[in-house]
């Protein structure tokens, strides 16, 4: 093949020669050229040289599986491709139905999408179709939707209480009663719950209190409530829950039957300890001791005394309702208690109370 390449109009004629092995010549072939001046077109005309824009969607829809409808929908995402900047007229297509239209200018690539919320197990398609330019490559997807049944709902929470009254009481006023109670929920939510809740009585109202239950604890929770009661008669109470849900429980009855204050020294009893003898002139151990009964709450102070005043010794006790204590001492081996004749004496010296005497004789020490 011989290429001629001609600058101007030409008309001739040309043949294929053959030198060897023997020499052979074809026919002439004749031709004309007819050069001419080149055709400018428009831009933007179909023919000018331009190539046309490249549009390509592509499309993808999930399958799903849960409750219908789901509460985020299903999604289908699109991807629109182009060579250049382009405007792109798109649509989505739903199972042969157009649901959404759109335009978009797109520089290399752009994302769209479109949700749908099914309402019942079903297979399908989405299609993203590209309406302009007219050669752009439209797209679709198949997905699948199963539908599940919705998990019951939990219960709601609910709240009960119940309270307890102290042993009735008799005795000095005032004197402290303690009411117990309990809180129960019939489950925890996650997270923890919170009871709100307060005492109540006859023209009583408590502040209200807080319990959380936390996941884990128990479903009871023990509570009290301390009332200071300075007067004779019925003591009520009981618990008023607030939230999460309202709820009372019964009521719970005390009774007090206040008395004037009564402080008794019952007596006098003394202990001997020969076993702490050993120094000449000096008698054994002694302890004495006695116990006061009192009938209600109450400080006490006392003062032992022996001899007349020759040896003091204070104390002090409190009780929280009726009550019986012991007080003691314990004089050491001394002088003191190889006397002869001895007197001790008990006296209650912040209040107004009898006191109690004992006189005796310490036993002597043996002799060694």
């Amino acid at each position: 093949m011989k290429k001629v390449t001609f600058k101007k109009s030409a008309k001739g004629w040309m043949a294929l020669q053959l030198l060897s092995p023997r020499k052979v010549t074809t026919g002439k072939t004749y031709f004309a050229v007819s050069c001419q001046l080149p055709v400018r077109l428009k831009p933007g005309k179909p023919g000018h040289g331009k190539k046309p824009d490249f549009v390509k969607a592509y499309v993808h829809v999930p399958d799903y599986t849960g409750v219908c409808p789901p509460s985020r929908g299903v999604t289908a995402k699109g991807l629109i491709k182009t060579f250049r900047p382009t405007v792109v007229k798109y649509r989505w297509v739903h199972n042969g139905r157009v649901v959404g239209k759109g335009t978009v200018k797109v520089i290399r690539d752009k994302r769209i999408s479109y949700t749908f919320k099914p309402n019942e197990s079903h297979k399908g398609w989405v299609a993203l179709e590209i309406v302009s330019p007219r050669y752009g490559r439209s797209a679709h997807n198949a997905y699948q939707v199963t539908c599940e049944e919705p998990e019951p709902p939990a219960p709601p929470v609910e709240t009960a209480a119940s309270a307890a009254a102290p042993e009735d009481y008799t005795g000095a006023c005032p004197i402290s009663r303690v009411f117990t109670g309990t809180v129960s929920v019939n489950r925890i939510e996650p997270g923890g719950t919170t009871v709100q809740y307060r005492w109540m009585g006859p023209g009583f109202q408590g502040p209200t209190e807080t319990l959380t239950f936390a996941e884990g604890d128990p479903l009871t929770k023990n509570v009290s409530h301390s009332v200071e009661v300075t007067a004779s008669g019925p003591v009520q109470r009981w618990i008023e829950i607030s939230s999460p849900n309202p709820a009372v429980s019964a009521t719970a009855q005390t009774q007090v039957e206040c008395q004037p204050l009564q402080i008794t020294i019952l007596n006098i009893q003394r202990s001997i300890d020969l076993s702490a003898c050993g120094t000449p002139g000096y008698g054994p151990a002694i302890t004495f001791s006695s116990p006061v009964q009192v009938n209600g709450p109450v400080r006490v102070e006392y003062r032992w005394d022996f001899n007349e005043g020759e040896l003091t010794v204070p104390g002090s006790f409190e009780t929280t309702g009726p009550s019986t204590v012991t007080v003691s001492h314990r004089l050491e081996s001394s002088p003191l208690t190889a006397r002869g004749l001895m007197r001790v004496r008990l006296m209650i010296t912040s209040h107004d109370v009898s006191g109690r005497v004992l006189d005796f004789t310490p036993p002597p020490c043996p002799a060694s």
